[in-house]
């Protein structure tokens, strides 16, 4: 993947009307990280872990919700 590609990805990323949704931030993942420290690696892991957890927590509540 070159620079113009990259940027290509980027701005398709913020042009994009559903700019925080699941393929957004699929994309933003694919992009090679360029020069991203082992901190900012760690909070983006612990981000991403966080989301799923989320993500599961609110399947469960709504699976839940159906029999209250």
């Amino acid at each position: 993947m070159d620079w113009d590609q990259i940027e290509e990805v980027k701005n398709k990323i913020n042009q994009s009307p559903l700019k925080d949704s699941e393929h957004a931030m699929k994309a933003r993942l694919q992009l090679p990280h360029m020069g991203i420290s082992p901190h900012t690696e760690r909070i983006m892991k612990e981000n991403e872990r966080l989301l799923k957890a989320f993500e599961k927590k609110q399947k469960r509540g709504r699976f839940l919700g159906l029999f209250s």
